[in-house]
C-alpha cells in the first residue's frame, strides 16, 4: 500500500462521513462551475462569431504564447496549501493558517508580474515571429499582462478548495464568468477593427481575472485572517517550494508542450485553421468541467483519507469511485458534443466555423482517454510524492513533444489533437496504472467498462434523431434522451447497482442543490432495478 509520511489521525471515522463532507463543498464548486460554464459558452459563442475563424485564430495564438510565457513562473502553491489547509485547519493551527496565505501571496504575485513585464518588453519580437506581424504587438502586451492574474485567481481557487469552501469558490467562477463575458463582448462589440476586437476580447478577461482574484483572496483570508510575517517567511515559503517544486517542473512541461503545439500548428497552417483548433479545444476545456472539478476537490479528500486512521486503508476504494464517478458524469456530455458536432457548430458559431466539427469530435473522445491519469495524478499529490508527478510528466512531455514533431507537419490540427489528448493521455494512464499496481492500489475496470457499453447503447438512441431534420429540434431532444434513457440503460446492463445508488445517497444527504437532484435521479433509476 501507499507508504504515509504523515502519521496525525485526522478528524474521520468513515467513508461515508469524509465522502459526504467532500461532496458538500464539490457541490457548490460544481454548482459554480456549471453556471459559470453556461455563461462561458454564451459568451465564447458570442465573440468566436464576431472575431470569425481567422481572428478567433490570433486571438488563441496570443493567449498560448501568454501561456507558454507563464510556464515557468506557476510555483504551484495554490496546490500546495489545497493539501496542507485541511490539515491546518484539523490542529488548529490558526495562526500558520495566517502565515501560509501571507506567504503564498508573496510566492504568487511576485513571479507573475516579473513574468507579464518580461512578456511585454518583448512584445515586439514575439508578435513578429509568432503571429507573424509586427503591427500585432499589441496584442502581445495585453495578452503578457494576462500571466500575474491568471496566477492568482488560479491558486486562489484551489486553496479555497482546501478550505473546504466550495461556496466561495463557485462564487468566484461565476463572478469571473459574468464579468469576463460583460467587458469581452462589450469590448468587441464597440472595436472598429480586427485587431481591436482581439485586443477587447483579451482585456475582458484581464478585467474578470481581476474582480474574481480580489473576491477570492478577501474569501480565503475572511475565516482566519491573513499574516505577512517577515519573520521566517524565506523559510515557510522554502518548505512551500520544497513539495511544490516538482509539481512546478512538472507544470512548466505540460504548459511548454501544450501552447507550443499552438505556436508550432501556427507555423504549417492559416489562422483561421488555427481558429478552428481554439475552438474545438475550448469545447474540450467545457467537457472537462465535471472531471477537472472532481479531480481539484479530491487533493483535500486523498489527503484526509491518508491521514484517517479509521479509513486510509480505503484508499483504493475513494480511487476507483473516482474515476467510476468521473466516467459516469463525463462519458454522456463526450457523447453527445461526438454526435451533434455538426449541428452544434452550425447552431452555436454559424457555418463559418463547420471545420472545427471533425475536430471537436476527435477532442471530445480524446477528454476521456486521460481520465485515470488525472485521478492518479491528484492521489499521488496527497501521498506528498511529487517527485512521481514530476518525473511521469517530463516522460509524457517528451512523449507528446516528439510525436507533435513528427504528427502536426504531416496532419496539422489532427496531428496536434493526436499527440496531445491520444499519445499523450495513453502515456500517462500506462504510467499511473503501473504506479498504482506497485503501491497496491487494484484497479477494476468491471463497471468502467459496463458505462462505455451503455453509451455506446445510449449513441444509437441519439443517432435516430437525425431523421428529425432540425438542428435546434434535434440538440433539444438529444438532451432529453439523455435525461430519460441513460439511468436505465446503465441499470439493466449492470454499470450502477444499489451498492452505487446507497453511496450516491450517502454522499448527497444534506447537501444542497446536488443532493436533491442525486436523489430525483436515483429514485428514478431505482425503478428499473
Amino acid at each position: 500500500m501507499i507508504h504515509l509520511d504523515i502519521n496525525e489521525e485526522g478528524n474521520y471515522k468513515t467513508t461515508a462521513e469524509l465522502a459526504r463532507k467532500t461532496a458538500k463543498s464539490a457541490s457548490f464548486l460544481v454548482s459554480g462551475k456549471v453556471v459559470s460554464m453556461l455563461i462561458q459558452v454564451f459568451m465564447f459563442v458570442v465573440v468566436a462569431r464576431l472575431l470569425l475563424p481567422k481572428g478567433y485564430g490570433i486571438y488563441t495564438l496570443a493567449l498560448s504564447t501568454a501561456g507558454f510565457a507563464s510556464a515557468v513562473g506557476s510555483l504551484n502553491i495554490g496546490t500546495y496549501l489545497n493539501e496542507r489547509i485541511p490539515f491546518l485547519i484539523a490542529k488548529k493551527k490558526t495562526h500558520q493558517i495566517k502565515n501560509a496565505l501571507g506567504d503564498a501571496a508573496i510566492a504568487i504575485v511576485l513571479p507573475g508580474v516579473a513574468l507579464s513585464l518580461i512578456g511585454i518588453a518583448l512584445s515586439v519580437p514575439i508578435a513578429e515571429y509568432v503571429l507573424h506581424s509586427v503591427a500585432l504587438y499589441p496584442v502581445i502586451i495585453i495578452a503578457m499582462a494576462t500571466i500575474a492574474f491568471s496566477f492568482i485567481y488560479n491558486s486562489f481557487n484551489l486553496i479555497l478548495v482546501g478550505f473546504h469552501d466550495g461556496k466561495s469558490s463557485g462564487i468566484g467562477m461565476i463572478l469571473y464568468s459574468v464579468v469576463q463575458a460583460v467587458f469581452s463582448i462589450l469590448l468587441v462589440y464597440l472595436a472598429g477593427t480586427l485587431q481591436g476586437k482581439i485586443e477587447g476580447a483579451i482585456a475582458g478577461y484581464i478585467i474578470a481575472l481581476f474582480a474574481a482574484s480580489l473576491f477570492q483572496i478577501f474569501a480565503s483570508s475572511k475565516p482566519y485572517g491573513i499574516s505577512f510575517e517577515i519573520k521566517g517567511m524565506r523559510k515557510r515559503i522554502g518548505e512551500m517550494l520544497r513539495f511544490s517544486m516538482p509539481l512546478t517542473y512538472s507544470n512548466i512541461i505540460g504548459t511548454i508542450v501544450t501552447n507550443f503545439s499552438v505556436i508550432f500548428l501556427g507555423i504549417f497552417v492559416l489562422p483561421s485553421f488555427v481558429g478552428y483548433y481554439g475552438v474545438a479545444s475550448r469545447i474540450g476545456t467545457l467537457i472537462d468541467v465535471v472531471a477537472g472539478t472532481m479531480a481539484t476537490v479530491l487533493i483535500p479528500m486523498f489527503a484526509e483519507a491518508i491521514n484517517s486512521k479509521g479509513i486510509s486503508g480505503k484508499i483504493d476504494r475513494f480511487f476507483y469511485y473516482s474515476v467510476y464517478f468521473g466516467l459516469l458524469f463525463t462519458t454522456p456530455m463526450v457523447l453527445y458534443v461526438t454526435v451533434f458536432a455538426h449541428a452544434l457548430m452550425n447552431t452555436l458559431f454559424s457555418s463559418y466555423y463547420n471545420g472545427s466539427t471533425f475536430y471537436m469530435q476527435l477532442v471530445g473522445i480524446g477528454m476521456l482517454i486521460g481520465i485515470l491519469g488525472s485521478f492518479a495524478t491528484q492521489l499521488v499529490i496527497s501521498t506528498r510524492e511529487t517527485k512521481v508527478v514530476f518525473k511521469y510528466s517530463l516522460y509524457v512531455g517528451i512523449v507528446e513533444f516528439l510525436a507533435l514533431l513528427v504528427l502536426v507537419p504531416i496532419f496539422h490540427v489532427v496531428g496536434l489533437i493526436a499527440a496531445m489528448l491520444y499519445v499523450g493521455g495513453l502515456a500517462t494512464d500506462i504510467l499511473f496504472m503501473r504506479y498504482l499496481k506497485k503501491k497496491g492500489i487494484r484497479i477494476s475496470f468491471g463497471k468502467d467498462l459496463r458505462i462505455l457499453l451503455a453509451n455506446i447503447i445510449l449513441g444509437v438512441f441519439l443517432a435516430l434523431l437525425f431523421l428529425v431534420g432540425n438542428p435546434e429540434i434535434m440538440l433539444a431532444a438529444g438532451i432529453l434522451v439523455i435525461l430519460v434513457a441513460y439511468p436505465p440503460i446503465l441499470v439493466k446492463i449492470g454499470a450502477v447497482a444499489d451498492e452505487e445508488m446507497k453511496l450516491l445517497r450517502k454522499i448527497g444527504g444534506g447537501v444542497p442543490l446536488v443532493g436533491r437532484i442525486l436523489n430525483m435521479i436515483i429514485g428514478y433509476a431505482e425503478i428499473f432495478l
